[in-house]
């Protein structure tokens, strides 16, 4: 029953990246309707073609990303967390001076 955990800035940034990986990948829809723009050939039809062909190339953006991060994660899907240093000296390990003679 293993379940996929992740810290929130873990996921934060993993979903940062895959959001970034879908606009990117939709920039090309972006230029062929700035194109047909400037050519005086905007029609709702060609409006409607490149708003799902930017759909369709930011969801295989976003899938490309999710394959590529997933072997990032840790095997129980968070990442192994820092190590904490052990102190350099504890109360305990202190001697006791010795009183002076008066």
């Amino acid at each position: 029953m293993a379940e996929r955990i992740e810290s929130w800035p873990d996921a934060a940034i993993r979903r940062y990246v895959l959001y970034s990986a879908a606009a990117v990948a939709s920039v090309p829809a972006g230029i062929a309707y700035a194109v047909l723009a400037t050519r005086q050939l905007e029609r709702w039809w060609t409006v409607l073609l490149t708003l799902l062909a930017g759909v369709i190339c930011a969801h295989f953006g976003w899938q490309f990303a999710e394959r590529r991060t997933h072997p990032l994660s840790h095997e129980d899907g968070a990442l192994t967390p820092i190590p904490e240093p052990p102190a350099p000296w504890s109360p305990r390990m202190r001697k006791p001076h010795p009183k002076p003679h008066l």
